[in-house]
């Protein structure tokens, strides 16, 4: 999020790197931690499948980046900030990045002011945890579940501390 917010919008970066500083801070001890755990457990070799690059994922991403804006630009238009807080909260549900430039564009076109933008910004960020929370009991069974969800509760409170000390 730092990266795209960097190319965004610095103003915008400025106004949130406090809670990305701190959630970033939160992965960085839970990852840490979590690895040295498997470590002591010597778990034995890793998985290596998957791809780097798969063009349908960027296509798909484009999409999503097209409608999300178009989206948080009307609902700005219609219901003002209120609209703004509801698109980006919706969008993070299915990807965070998006959600995040269409408020860092809509603060760039003076719509919003770069403080404004912590709060939908970091909606749209618990939002996308919620749903990668979902994906990983879903998806990866409740032992997986219970490895990574604590992790990403951790990223979100403090996240949402560092936004409170703002």
């Amino acid at each position: 999020m730092v990266v795209v917010l960097a190319a965004t919008n610095t103003e915008v970066l400025r106004a949130v790197v406090v809670p990305l500083a701190f959630s970033g801070a939160a992965a960085d001890f839970y990852g840490i931690a979590f690895a040295f755990l498997v470590w002591r457990q010597n778990s034995g070799g890793m998985d290596e499948r998957g791809r780097a690059f798969n063009a349908w994922t960027a296509i798909g991403f484009a999409a999503v980046l097209t409608v999300i804006l178009l989206v948080s630009r009307a609902a700005e238009e219609w219901f003002g900030a209120s609209g703004v807080i509801v698109a980006a909260t919706l969008a993070g549900l299915v990807n965070v990045d998006p959600a995040v430039i269409s408020v860092a564009t809509l603060a760039s076109a003076g719509k919003m002011t770069p403080t404004e933008t912590a709060l939908p910004i970091l909606l749209a960020l618990s939002a996308n945890t919620i749903t990668k929370a979902i994906l990983c009991i879903y998806a990866g069974g409740y032992r997986f579940a219970l490895r990574v969800v604590p992790g990403l509760a951790l990223v979100l409170l403090a996240a949402w501390t560092g936004w409170w000390l703002i």
